[in-house]
């Protein structure tokens, strides 16, 4: 914010439960209403925004406060700017728009807080500044701002995923909460666009997705904890380089080629007007013993 003094670098956090307030700092001052800021489970992004008085003092700096730990860490900016907006959607936090000192920004930068990765390849239909930004549900919703003397009324949607969950949650893994899949990229067959994620899994836990134009309900197959909630003829993704393991963050990712999806019978081109279904198999232990269990299920119908 803003004081007599300058810049502020004061947090204040009042707690909904108990009604008190509790006041932390800032790494780096910001002026007010200069920085977006977004919260994704118990983390709160605070991204870019304006440290001086000019239009060159502007940073690409995103301090992350966790709430449960009381910690702060730091992410970076693509492109450093102010009066820029920000939510998220799932998984993933979205900078929008701002301006610096070569004007109005359209740059939209998405940012999966799971694997750390950047996506810079949206852009909004105007460039401007001091705009509003929220989420409904899968979509990122940038609306209003300013361009240079006037004002615009244009409203910019994004949807940072694709297809539709199906199945119900996967069964509670031993880390004791379900895995998740989600995917990104483009409906188009012929954009070739499609990566999948599963996430929420135990660590250092094998794995592979799995993919058919069958939707179905098995449970337990094989004595496995989950569900199977893919049928007929099911292709594993099990080439080179295609069996994951989730590593210390419990997250496993795959892009897709369409051109080669895998079937019983060999690899074939998805094709528009078609609807792929996907889920993730992986390794467990409970209680020591060694079991397997899946993710949800996703649902993809090409454009």
């Amino acid at each position: 914010g803003l004081t007599a003094t300058g810049a502020s670098d004061t947090v204040d956090i009042y707690d909904c439960t108990t009604g008190l307030w509790t006041t932390y700092t800032l790494p780096v001052a910001r002026l007010i209403g200069e920085q977006g800021s977004a919260t994704v489970g118990t983390r709160v992004y605070f991204g870019g925004g304006q440290t001086g008085p000019m239009a060159s003092n502007v940073s690409d700096r995103i301090d992350v406060y966790d709430t449960e730990f009381g910690t702060w860490s730091m992410e970076t900016l693509p492109v450093a700017r102010a009066v820029l907006a920000a939510t998220a959607v799932g998984h993933t936090v979205i900078f929008a728009g701002g301006g610096n000192a070569s004007g109005p920004s359209s740059d939209v930068d998405q940012l999966n807080v799971i694997t750390g990765e950047w996506d810079s390849t949206a852009s909004l239909s105007v460039a401007r500044f001091n705009l509003c930004a929220t989420s409904v549900g899968n979509r990122a919703l940038v609306a209003g701002g300013g361009i240079g003397g006037a004002v615009t009324a244009v409203v910019d949607v994004f949807e940072p995923y694709v297809g539709v969950n199906y199945c119900g949650s996967a069964a509670l893994n031993s880390t004791g909460v379900a895995a998740v899949l989600e995917a990104s990229g483009s409906p188009l067959a012929s954009a070739n666009d499609v990566s999948l994620l599963a996430s929420s899994l135990p660590a250092s836990a094998n794995g592979y997705f799995l993919a058919s134009q069958t939707q179905g309900f098995t449970a337990n197959p094989g004595g496995s904890v989950g569900n199977l909630c893919l049928d007929g003829a099911i292709g594993r993704y099990v080439g080179a380089g295609q069996v994951k393991n989730s590593g210390a963050d419990g997250y496993f990712e795959l892009t897709l080629d369409l051109n080669l999806m895998p079937t019983p019978t060999g690899l074939i081109a998805a094709q528009a007007g078609q609807t792929w279904n996907f889920q993730a198999w992986h390794r467990d232990t409970i209680g020591g013993v060694s079991v397997s269990n899946f993710t949800n299920a996703l649902s993809l119908t090409l454009l």
